[in-house]
C-alpha cells in the first residue's frame, strides 16, 4: 500500500499546486496539468477527495458491488446497451480543440487534397491518410467536413476498441473482479482521448495495435498461430509506421510458437503475415501515383535513428538526458497512462499468485519498446509535446499494470486500490476530454481554395460550366475570396458576358485592396 500511497500523494499534490506555478513554468515543467490550470482550489480539493474516498473500506465495497453488478448485467445482455451509449458519449464529447498536434493541418490537407486530387498520402502514415481522404470524398456531399469524418472514424474505432478491451480483460484479468479492473483501466487512461472524435492519424493504428496485443496474448497462451497476429501488426504498420516499434515482439512470439509447433511453421506464418500488408501497400500506392521515391520524404529518411541523436533535425530541442526532456517523458506518462503507473506502484509490494511468466515478459517487452519509442523519439515536438503520437505508451503500461494488480492475492486490497485507481483515472480523463471538447479552435479548412483550384483546372481544360460551378461554390463558402472572384471574372469574359465580368473583377480588386490595407 505504501508505494501506491506515495504515488497517489505525489500526483494529488501536483494536481493541487500546479495552478500556482507561473504560466511559463507550467508549460515547460508540468504541461500535463495545463488543461486544469483554470480549476478553482475547491474543485481541485474535491477531485482529490473523490479520488481518495474509494480507499475507505465501506465506500470501496459499495462501489465495487454496484459496479460489478452493472458489469454482470451488461454481460447478460451481451453488452448490447453499451454500444449506442458509448457511441453517443464519444460523439457528444468529441474534440473541438484543433490546436492539438497536427489537427488543423490535417483538416486542411485532407479537405483540399480530397476535393482536388482525390486523396493524399505520405509513407509515414499511408493508409491512415488514404482512408480518411476516401471517407471525406464519400461523406462531404452530405454536409460533413473533414473534422466530422475524422470524428466518425474515431468513434467507430472506439466501438471496435470496446470489443477488443473485452477480449483483453478476459485474457489479463483474474476472476470477474480482475476483468472489471482491467476493463476500467483500459477505458480510463488518457489515450482514450483519441476515441473522442479526435482529429489525427494515430487513432486507427492504436486500435490496430490493441487488437494485435489481444491476439498475441492468445499466441502466448498457445491458443492460436502466428499468422493472424502478424497480419494485424503489419497492417497496423501500414496504417502508421509507429506500429513498427512492436515488430520485435513477433520474434518473442515466434520463439514461443516455434517451440510448440515447429520452427518451420512458425517462420512461415510470421514471414507471410508480416510481408503481405507491406507488399500490398508498396504495390498499390505506386500504382495510383505515389512512387517509392516518396519514401525519401518520410521522417526516417531525414534523420538518424533517433531524434535526440540528430541535433541537425528540425524538431531537435534538447539532449536526451536533459532534465527538461526527462520531465516531458514523465508528463506524457501522467497524461496518458496514469492508471497503469498507479497499478504498477500498488502491485509492487503485494503478494501475487497465478502469474504466467511468458505473458508477463511479453507485456514487459511491449511496454519497454513503447517507452523507448516515446523517450528516444523526443516527446518535445509540438503542442502538448505531440502527446497523441506517444500516447500508445498506455497500451504497454495499462495492460501490464492491470495484469499484475488483478493477480494480487489479497482481494480486498485489490478491490480498494482498484476502485481508487479507477476513480482517480476517470476524473483525470474527464478533465482532459472535457477541456478538449469545450475548447473550440476554429480552422480554415481550405475548402474554398479547393474549389478555386478545381475552377482553374476546368477553365484551362475548357469545361466552362464546371468552372462556373466551382467558382460559385468557392464564393458561397467564402464571399471574401478575391481569387475566386477574379477567376469568375475571367470566366465571364470567356463566356461573352462582359457586364458580369466587370462586376466580378471589380469585386476581386476591392477585396485585394482591402486585404493589403
Amino acid at each position: 500500500m505504501l508505494p501506491f500511497s506515495i504515488a497517489w500523494g505525489a500526483f494529488a499534490l501536483a494536481f493541487i499546486v500546479s495552478s500556482y506555478l507561473p504560466e511559463e513554468s507550467l508549460k515547460t515543467y508540468a504541461w500535463a496539468f495545463w488543461h486544469i490550470r483554470s480549476l478553482s482550489l475547491p474543485l481541485r480539493l474535491a477531485f482529490v477527495a473523490l479520488g481518495t474516498a474509494p480507499i475507505l473500506p465501506r465506500i470501496s465495497r459499495t462501489l465495487w458491488t454496484w459496479t460489478l453488478r452493472a458489469f454482470r448485467t451488461l454481460r447478460r445482455w451481451h453488452y448490447l446497451p453499451a454500444y449506442p451509449t458509448l457511441a453517443l458519449l464519444l460523439w457528444s464529447f468529441r474534440q473541438h480543440n484543433y490546436a492539438l498536434g497536427d489537427s488543423a493541418h490535417l483538416i486542411q490537407i485532407v479537405t483540399f487534397s480530397s476535393l482536388v486530387s482525390g486523396y493524399h498520402i505520405t509513407y509515414d502514415e499511408p493508409w491512415e491518410l488514404y482512408v480518411h481522404c476516401m471517407g471525406y470524398r464519400l461523406l462531404h456531399r452530405l454536409g460533413l467536413d473533414a473534422a466530422d469524418v475524422y470524428a466518425l472514424m474515431s468513434v467507430a474505432a472506439g466501438l471496435a476498441f470496446f470489443v477488443i478491451s473485452l477480449g483483453l480483460s478476459r485474457r489479463l484479468g483474474r476472476g470477474m473482479g480482475g476483468k472489471l479492473l482491467v476493463m476500467g483501466m483500459l477505458w480510463s487512461c488518457g489515450w482514450v482521448q483519441l476515441l473522442f472524435g479526435y482529429v489525427e492519424n494515430y487513432t486507427l493504428v492504436s486500435v490496430g495495435m490493441a487488437l494485435y496485443l489481444m491476439l498475441a496474448l492468445d499466441v502466448v497462451d498457445g491458443r492460436r498461430g502466428l499468422l493472424l497476429p502478424a497480419l494485424v501488426l503489419s497492417g497496423s504498420f501500414c496504417l502508421h509506421v509507429l506500429a513498427g516499434w512492436w515488430f520485435p515482439t513477433l520474434v518473442y512470439l515466434w520463439y514461443l510458437h516455434g517451440r510448440r509447433k515447429g520452427w518451420g511453421r512458425a517462420s512461415l506464418e510470421v514471414l507471410l503475415g508480416a510481408s503481405v500488408p507491406v507488399a500490398v501497400t508498396l504495390t498499390y500506392f505506386p500504382a495510383i501515383g505515389y512512387p517509392l521515391k516518396y519514401l525519401k520524404g518520410t521522417h526516417l529518411a531525414h534523420m538518424k535513428f533517433m531524434f535526440l541523436l540528430d541535433p541537425s533535425y528540425r524538431y531537435y530541442r534538447y539532449p536526451i538526458w536533459d532534465i527538461r526532456h526527462i520531465g516531458d517523458a514523465l508528463n506524457e506518462l501522467i497524461l496518458v497512462a496514469l492508471p497503469g503507473l498507479l497499478a504498477l506502484m500498488a502491485s509492487a509490494s503485494s503478494d501475487k499468485r497465478g502469474i504466467d511468466g511468458r505473458k508477463l515478459w511479453f507485456l514487459v517487452l511491449c511496454t519497454v519498446l513503447l517507452q523507448t519509442f516515446a523517450f528516444t523519439w523526443n516527446p518535445d515536438l509540438g503542442p502538448r509535446r505531440d502527446w497523441d503520437l506517444f500516447s500508445v505508451e498506455a497500451l504497454g503500461y495499462v495492460p501490464l499494470g492491470g495484469y499484475l494488480l488483478s493477480k494480487v492475492s489479497d482481494r480486498n486490497f485489490m478491490r480498494r486500490v482498484g476502485m481508487a485507481i479507477l476513480s482517480i483515472s476517470c476524473l483525470w480523463l474527464a478533465s482532459w476530454v472535457g477541456y478538449n471538447s469545450v475548447t473550440e479552435v476554429k480552422v480554415d479548412d481550405w475548402k474554398d481554395w479547393a474549389y478555386v483550384a478545381l475552377g482553374d483546372r476546368a477553365f484551362r481544360e475548357g469545361r466552362l460550366l464546371d468552372a462556373l460551378h466551382s467558382y460559385q461554390e468557392a464564393i458561397k463558402i467564402d464571399p471574401g475570396n478575391a481569387r475566386a472572384w477574379e477567376g469568375l471574372g475571367r470566366l465571364y469574359l470567356r463566356m461573352g458576358e462582359p457586364k458580369k465580368a466587370r462586376e466580378a473583377l471589380r469585386k476581386a480588386e476591392q477585396l485585394s485592396r482591402r486585404r493589403e490595407e
